[in-house]
């Protein structure tokens, strides 16, 4: 795996404005529970890949809904959570994450 650079963080991190995180890293949460869940995922145009806790990390406070069919996914891993927000689902599986 990669080492981020401050640079590359930056860039695929985006900006978060008014709780709604970048297309692209709502895409690879839903490409990483679509592929069973891996401990790292790629992530942006140049397909850096990151550990699944940075990506979790930066989708904490996307207020965006989550589509159902990712929620099923969510809940299948165990994970409860009560808003169906991708954020709630990011601080859930962070949480199951650190036990």
């Amino acid at each position: 795996m990669t080492t981020l650079t401050k640079e590359q963080n930056r860039q695929l991190a985006g900006r978060m404005r008014g709780g709604h995180a970048p297309g692209h890293l709502r895409e690879a949460f839903e490409r990483w529970l679509d592929s069973d869940c891996p401990d790292t995922i790629t992530v942006g145009w140049d397909e850096i890949e990151v550990p699944i806790e940075w990506l979790l990390g930066h989708l904490c406070g996307c207020s965006d809904i989550l589509p159902s069919i990712m929620v099923a996914q969510v809940l299948d891993l165990g994970v409860e959570f009560k808003n169906q927000t991708y954020g709630a689902a990011a601080q859930a599986l962070l949480r199951q994450c650190q036990l």
